[in-house]
């Protein structure tokens, strides 16, 4: 993560969105992925116009397992879920990549990692919804054959190029993310379990 680009825009959405005053110094870099995160879920979790239980339980638990116990950062996640679905900002293409600017390819890599394990969490993935994990990972610039890996867990029929499995298990590779939460890491770690091995072709 480029903290640099985590500049004044950045903190006065933040701030709108969660109704509280942040300062600069507020937004560490698992706040700023949170924030990421918890929006593009909830686009995906509207995406195809209904609100499913599967994914309300599966977001609620990763969010938890995710998110350090200290209590600003959870009292700041809440705000922000309440605050992206008022405001709707997983539909407002400018503030979601306000959000993601400061990510790194891993890490935007991660987020997209994630939007499919949930859209798997009913064990079918929608069409609506898929269509918005490929807008989404558009906007994130995330190369078309690493998303078929990551796709490849759901549709095992899709033909893998040679070399983006292992392309995507370095990007995923846990000591990328070290300025995250260490609960982060061990998302990516178990991220990586599930994906093909660098030996499919």
């Amino acid at each position: 993560m480029d903290t640099s680009l985590v500049g004044s825009e950045s903190v006065q959405l933040l701030s709108s969105i969660t109704g509280e005053q942040l300062r600069p110094q507020d937004l560490t870099p698992t706040m700023v992925f949170i924030a990421a995160l918890v929006t593009v879920l909830l686009g995906l979790v509207y995406a195809d116009g209904m609100v499913e239980t599967e994914e309300k339980q599966w977001l609620q638990a990763t969010l938890e397992q995710c998110i350090p116990l200290e209590t600003n950062m959870r009292r700041l996640t809440h705000l922000l879920f309440r605050g992206v679905i008022k405001n709707q900002v997983y539909a407002k293409t400018h503030q979601l990549l306000t959000l993601t600017a400061s990510l790194s390819q891993p890490e935007r890599l991660l987020l997209l990692g994630f939007c499919y394990q949930m859209s798997a969490a009913n064990n079918k993935v929608d069409y609506r919804e898929q269509r918005y994990l490929q807008a989404i990972a558009k906007r994130l610039r995330i190369e078309r054959q690493h998303l078929t890996v990551l796709e490849h867990q759901f549709h095992e029929q899709a033909t893998l190029e040679p070399g983006a499995v292992a392309e995507v298990q370095a990007l995923l590779n846990p000591a990328q993310f070290y300025r995250l939460d260490s609960l982060l890491v061990q998302a990516a770690r178990d991220m990586l379990a599930v994906l093909p091995r660098a030996s499919v072709q």
